[in-house]
């Protein structure tokens, strides 16, 4: 059962909210806090997206903001389907929202062959996030593939 559960902050990634949750949590293991979170706790996590969310956690993200604004403000879906179709676009929507995830096949994404992924920061930002929020957090913005600039510094 989930006690505690952090907001979320502006363009922060819901990974990062998983993160700093089990940062605040005291949890000592990933597959503790992975069975609060997660319907099924030996998936992988998703970086970009949201996995299956437990009906506690899903009830705390609601509780923050509507699961359809978490989608299209703190998940990279606003990235990937920019450019694609209507009917596919909000398929893989739908799919996101209804956690079935099918969103894999029906977003466009580029395959980075031989190159691993990672999460980015700016460090100007991280600076100013510790100095406002006393914590930093990833930021949506600056994982976007092939943008290796911070848009604001």
């Amino acid at each position: 059962m989930i006690n505690y559960f952090p907001s979320l902050y502006e363009d922060e990634l819901v990974y990062s909210l998983f993160a700093r949750y089990y940062q605040k949590t005291g949890y000592t293991t990933y597959r503790d806090v992975a069975s609060d979170l997660f319907q099924n706790p030996a998936v992988r996590t998703d970086i970009e997206f949201i996995n299956q969310l437990t009906d506690d956690a899903f009830n705390h993200i609601q509780q923050i903001k509507p699961i359809e604004q978490v989608i299209l403000e703190n998940t990279m879906y606003s990235y990937y389907g920019r450019f694609m179709e209507k009917g596919r676009r909000q398929n893989a929507y739908t799919s996101l929202v209804q956690m079935t995830g099918n969103h894999m096949n029906l977003l466009i994404m580029k395959k980075s062959k031989g190159k691993d992924r990672y999460l980015r920061y700016c460090p100007l930002c991280s600076k100013e996030h510790r100095e406002h929020y006393g914590e930093t957090y990833w930021m949506r913005v600056h994982q976007c593939p092939d943008i290796r600039i911070c848009y604001k510094h």
